[in-house]
Order: structure tokens, then sequence, then C-alpha cells
């Protein structure tokens, strides 16, 4: 019996390691056959200067990092606050050992750490960012698979609905898929060294992620960066605030349909950029129609 269960967990790992061959392959292939995803012309690189306030969204402890790790070291002073969202793991040890990950990375490089006490009111949340001068506020882009990235989206408006005069910038970064092609796109570029600098901290800070793979995130920022003088791209869109507004209503209307099911082609770096994209044509395209709708009325 023990032979048996030592040759099953054996013919297990085995069949693990084939598939991550598999799909590096695939990155691979797909990385060397893809043209540059973004005109150059699109592209503006982030003046770091600028960065003097900072504000991350993170629905889970590590979306900060694998969103923006050059804003986190770039910027003069940077506050993350966490949701403690947890996926489809919601339990009392998972919460802990997350928690710990992104405490340990807030050592690390010097930033201010703000926990979430709910998940029903984010009255802290709109007590930060008035009380704070930030000069960005960095969250996930809507059009992602997993739900908890675009319900933040969803939290931030619903927190910032009593209007004040917030000068802050809003920039949205991508995490496990690319931004969809736009007419402006800002970067924080990377070298090599920086590149690797994100996968180690990435693989020695957040163990139990140890599913995620920042290889093939990695790629997709070495993607960002054909055409251009840079080895890779951590990117973000300047989405206006009511172009945002109605991304969310398409979003939450169309979720199930269209984005939930991206979540099996993620392996997939051109089938998941192709889909970003056609999924971003068709929210413009609905808004144009709604427009032309509205002045023939």
């Amino acid at each position: 019996m023990f032979i048996f269960t030592k040759k099953v967990v054996n013919l297990k790992i085995i069949k693990k390691k084939l598939r991550i061959l598999y799909n590096k392959l695939s990155w691979h292939k797909d990385f060397f056959l893809l043209s540059a995803p973004y005109n150059r012309k699109s592209l503006f690189k982030v003046n770091t200067k600028d960065l003097q306030n900072v504000l991350i969204l993170a629905p889970h402890s590590d979306d900060e990092w694998i969103g923006c790790s050059q804003i986190i070291k770039k910027s003069k002073k940077c506050t993350v606050y966490y949701f403690n969202f947890l996926g489809n793991n919601y339990n009392k040890d998972n919460e802990q050992i997350r928690l710990k990950e992104i405490e340990n990375l807030c050592k690390i490089f010097k930033l201010n750490l703000v926990v979430s006490s709910s998940y029903d009111d984010y009255s802290d949340l709109k007590n930060l960012i008035h009380d704070n001068n930030f000069s960005h506020v960095f969250l996930p882009f809507p059009i992602d698979w997993h739900y908890e990235h675009l319900k933040v989206n969803l939290i931030f408006r619903e927190v910032l609905n009593e209007k004040y005069n917030y000068k802050f910038k809003k920039l949205h970064y991508n995490i496990s898929m690319a931004l969809p092609c736009q007419n402006k796109i800002l970067y924080s570029p990377l070298s090599k060294q920086e590149l690797r600098e994100k996968r180690n901290v990435f693989l020695k800070n957040y163990l139990s992620q140890h599913g995620t793979s920042i290889y093939r995130m990695n790629l997709q920022c070495r993607l960002n960066a054909k055409n251009t003088n840079h080895k890779a791209l951590e990117t973000y869109s300047s989405l206006d605030w009511n172009t945002w507004e109605k991304l969310l209503d398409f979003s939450e209307k169309n979720y199930h349909t269209k984005y939930k099911p991206l979540v099996h082609i993620l392996d997939k770096i051109q089938k998941i950029r192709s889909q970003t994209n056609v999924i971003f044509h068709e929210f413009i395209q609905e808004e144009e129609k709604n427009k032309m709708l509205s002045s023939s009325i």
C-alpha cells in the first residue's frame, strides 16, 4: 500500500513538472511570436519625482508587489491599504499567513501598512484618503478574471461617493492579466536586475503563493517592453473618472459571462491579451452606441 501511494505521489510530481515545462515552452513561443502589444506613441514613463505620497490598494497579499514593485521602490512615501481578501481560502490560518507576508514586504521596503478591519465597513479607507494628501492612488484594472480585483474598484467608487476635492492621480495596475491597448499607458521600466529582484522577492516572501507563476507575469512585463529600449515594463492605465465609472458598470454586468472565464486561459499569453483587448473594445463600442442613442433622443 505504501509503495503504491508513493508511486501515485511521484506520478503527480512528474505530471506537475511536465505541465510547468510545457507552459514555459508555450510562454516563450508566444513571447517570440507576438509583436509589440503597445504602440510606442501610447507609452509614457511615470515621473518618479511626482511619486511623493502614494497609496496602493491591494485586494490580496502579493498584488501590491506584482503590480507595483517599481512604484513601491521609487516612491518617496508609500502606503498600502490591504483589503485582506483571501480568494477561495477564507480561514484563520490562511489569513494570518498572508497578513504576515504583506507585513514582511512592508517592513523590507519601509511602507506604511493599513489593514482593513471589516468586510462591510470601509470608513477607515474613506478617512485614510480624506486625511492624507496622496499624490497617487493605484488600484487593479477592472477587467480581470478575479472578482475581488473588480470588487476593490467598486468599493473605491462607493468610498468616493461623497465628493471631496480630491487632487490625486488615479492609476490602475495589472496583476495576472495585461492591460488592453489604450491611447495612453504609463509605465515604469525594469532592468534585468530589477526583473530578477521582482521574481526573487516574490518567491522568498510569498511562500503561500507557490501556485502563482511570477515567471509568467515577468514574461508579460518583458512583452510589454517589446519595441522599446527597456528590458521590461510595469504598466498602468490612466482611465479618466467618467470612463472608469462606466467600465465598472459594464464589468458588473458582464463579469460572469466575459470576465470569469478568462481564468481558463491565463497560461495562454497570446490568447489572454487578445481577449482582454476584445472585451475593452466591446466596452468602447457599447459606449459609442449609447452616446449615439442619447444624442438621437
